[in-house]
């Protein structure tokens, strides 16, 4: 509990002092150079992170530590003069209990994440429930569905968000569809044929299907320069 305690305050030190090196591509970094570069040793939440190790870092901990450096990366990525996240920032100093609590809840859903990309995600859903474009509830319910998805999957939402609406055929990947339904990011929607005149018929039916306000949420807040 002590530990754990211990990494939430040092990942708020980090956050607040906005510091770390934003040239640094932590995916494309190998585990082992990792800890190289004399600036990352330095971050208050290597140096915690290294104590509670004492050994020093196995691979858990170093995929771990990389994906919460991007995350840190990306949501410091967003306008950091923003009115509600400078109060944001003053809450983590004061290591305001909700806030702590709620940077915990994010950082379990980090180690979750199998792919490293989905932290960005999760770092822009967290900066827009910081600044109040979503809610707490709706910035839970999506980052805990990116834990259900794939991040392949990402490009058949675009796809019927910039349609708006697609037809069976226009699926491009029906396995990814199917994750997608599934979270109720997309929806099928009721429509008819048309005669050859025009006119709609009255004996066939089909579904098309369109994008959820939950997947909207997802492409508006979560995806920003992704």
């Amino acid at each position: 509990m002590e530990n754990e305690l211990g990494i939430v305050k040092s990942v708020a030190e980090t956050i607040i002092d906005n510091n770390v090196d934003t040239t640094i591509d932590f995916f494309e970094v190998g585990l082992d150079s990792l800890l190289d570069d004399s600036l990352i040793k330095d971050l208050p939440l290597v140096k915690t992170v290294y104590g509670i190790a004492k050994t020093g870092f196995a691979i858990r901990e170093k995929v771990l530590l990389k994906k919460t450096l991007s995350f840190i990366i990306a949501l410091n990525s967003n306008d950091v003069s923003n009115e509600e996240y400078q109060k944001y920032t003053e809450e983590l100093k004061n290591s305001d209990k909700i806030r702590m609590r709620e940077l915990e809840f994010a950082l379990m859903l980090i180690d979750k994440y199998i792919e490293e990309r989905k932290t960005i995600i999760l770092a822009n859903l967290y900066y827009n429930y910081v600044c109040k474009n979503i809610t707490w509830d709706e910035f839970q319910e999506l980052s805990i569905i990116m834990n259900n998805i794939l991040i392949k999957d990402l490009s058949e939402l675009q796809n019927i968000y910039i349609k708006g609406e697609i037809t069976k055929k226009q699926i491009k990947d029906s396995i990814s569809f199917k994750r997608l339904e599934t979270q109720n990011l997309v929806k099928k929607i009721e429509t008819s044929e048309r005669n050859d005149d025009g006119s709609i018929s009255e004996y066939y039916y089909e579904y098309d299907y369109e994008i959820t306000s939950l997947g909207i949420n997802l492409i508006r807040y979560g995806m920003k320069d992704f």
